[in-house]
C-alpha cells in the first residue's frame, strides 16, 4: 500500500527511530468536523487533522518509551470521502491522494507547518521529496 511505503520513507528520511508508531483513522466529513470543533473550534469539515504527541522531531524519544514497545508519535485522521473527492478534483488517483494527506499530516506530527510564507515553502519542499523518492508527482 502506498500510505505504508510514504510514511515509512519520511520516517527514514526524517531520521525517526524505527520503534516509533502513527495513528492513522479515517473517517467521514462528519467525524473530522466533530473532532475540527473539539480540539480547535473550528466548526467545519477538513481533509486531514493531526493531533502531536511531542512538540517537535527533536523530542521524539530515541527509544520506545519506559514500558511501550513503541513510542506513539499521534493521530492523523484524514476524511475519507474528501480525499476521494479532492483527488477527482485535482486529476489523482485516491491512493496518491490519501497518501499525500497521510504525509501532510505525518510532517506535522514531526513540528512542520504552513502558517506563514516561509514554513509552507519548507512542508511543500520536503513533501514533494518525500514523494519523489518513490517517484510519486503532483
Amino acid at each position: 500500500m502506498l500510505i505504508r511505503k510514504v510514511l515509512k520513507r519520511a520516517a527514514r528520511m526524517e531520521n525517526i527511530p524505527k520503534a516509533s508508531e502513527v495513528h492513522l483513522i479515517f473517517t467521514d466529513d462528519l467525524g473530522i468536523k466533530e473532532y475540527n470543533c473539539q480540539y480547535r473550534q473550528l466548526d467545519t469539515a477538513t481533509d486531514v487533522l493531526s493531533f502531536p504527541q511531542f512538540l517537535g522531531k527533536e523530542e521524539i524519544p530515541l527509544q520506545p518509551l519506559p514500558g511501550m514497545e513503541r513510542t506513539p508519535l499521534g493521530d492523523i485522521i484524514i476524511s475519507y470521502p474528501r480525499g476521494l473527492a479532492q483527488a477527482d478534483a485535482y486529476g489523482h488517483s485516491p491512493e496518491r491522494e490519501l497518501s499525500f494527506l497521510s504525509l501532510h499530516g505525518f510532517l506535522h506530527l514531526l513540528g512542520y507547518d504552513h502558517e506563514n510564507e516561509e514554513e509552507r515553502e519548507e512542508m511543500e519542499k520536503r513533501s514533494d521529496e518525500i514523494l519523489a523518492s518513490l517517484g510519486v508527482e503532483r
